[in-house]
């Protein structure tokens, strides 16, 4: 059997698609699974990255936004691939039923989550609560075809995610700065607002505090993270050496998470890879909602915001009009630090 996932542009959104990959190749070892992705370069990079630490996903096939010669020999590419079936839950291509359309181009089947008018005519509509967890909306979706199939998000080669970050002297909490914005759709206008992000000070302020209790801390984050680190409080931070901000790979950052005793951040892709090497993890969450997002992971505690209009993700007239993320705001760096000695990592 041949299958094709279309996937979403998210580090978080790949582990999903793995953990339904890894239940294809699981039932059938000889199945091929590709993964298709529509975005940017930088898109694309981040996403090779992953897919060079699993098993599961054959090859990727990218999409690359507004080139319209590299799409449609990517099409051809995959008429010759003779899929068997296509799954689709992925948000970036909710809009004109883009994965009934490429199924119908490329003559598979389509087994998409139901969208009133974006579906189009699918093959299998799924209707599915868009209040559960993320990957059990995934879950249900190999269920149509397969009812006794569940999923599980251990996908990745931890044999690969040996480095020297593995070498430690104490245990080790790494910090995971950076979340990515929501982009809301209004009157015409793209508006990209981040409702996740906590305040870069009081992460600097919970390194410190934990240093001070005896653990190695490790900064992750991207070059923004890196920047504001710099501007807001770096000269503050007692460990310099560690702040790994805009400086590792994927594949060096997964390896960092590996070697790690605890992982603390707010609703971020690296909170999803860091469940998926089964290490435990504290979250924050305010403006997503966490029983949609939060890591799917029995080792994982939610520290929630509390804000009467939280969780605002899908609430757009909050969301873009909010410019102190209250939510996020109320959780404080001591309620963090009660947590992780509460559960004595």
């Amino acid at each position: 059997m041949r299958y094709l996932i279309f996937g979403g542009p998210g580090i978080g959104d790949t582990v999903y698609e793995l953990s339904l990959a890894k239940a294809l190749k699981e039932m059938d070892s000889s199945s091929k699974v590709d993964l298709l992705i529509h975005g940017d370069k930088t898109v694309e990079n981040i996403i090779r990255e992953i897919l060079g630490c699993q098993n599961y996903i054959d090859n990727l096939v990218f999409l690359k936004k507004g080139n319209y010669i590299s799409i449609f020999f990517s099409l051809f590419y995959l008429i010759f691939k003779r899929y068997d079936y296509g799954f689709s839950c992925a948000p970036n291509f909710y809009i004109k039923d883009t994965p009934v359309r490429i199924c119908k181009i490329i003559n598979c089947k389509s087994v998409v989550k139901y969208f009133p008018k974006k579906s189009g005519n699918a093959d299998i509509n799924v209707n599915i609560n868009n209040n559960i967890h993320w990957l059990k909306q995934y879950e249900k979706l190999i269920q149509a075809l397969y009812p006794s199939v569940f999923l599980d998000i251990d996908v990745f080669d931890k044999a690969s995610l040996q480095s020297s970050f593995s070498c430690k002297f104490k245990k080790r909490i790494t910090l995971v700065l950076g979340t990515n914005a929501f982009k809301y759709h209004i009157e015409g206008r793209t508006l990209t607002k981040n409702i996740k992000e906590w305040d870069v000070k009081r992460w600097v302020k919970l390194g410190n505090c934990l240093s001070e209790l005896g653990y190695e801390i490790f900064y992750m984050g991207g070059k923004k993270e890196k920047i504001e680190l710099e501007i807001a409080g770096m000269v503050n931070i007692k460990n310099r050496s560690n702040i790994l901000c805009g400086k590792t790979t994927i594949k060096e950052s997964l390896s960092i998470l590996n070697s790690s005793d605890l992982v603390i951040g707010g609703d971020t892709g690296m909170l999803h890879c860091a469940a998926a090497l089964s290490v435990p993890t504290i979250s924050l969450f305010g403006g997503s909602d966490y029983r949609i997002y939060a890591p799917y992971s029995i080792k994982n505690t939610v520290i929630v915001g509390k804000c009467p209009h939280a969780p605002c993700h899908f609430k757009t007239k909050y969301a873009i009009n909010c410019f102190r993320r209250k939510c996020m705001e109320s959780i404080s760096v001591e309620d963090v630090i009660n947590v992780v000695k509460e559960k004595s990592w």
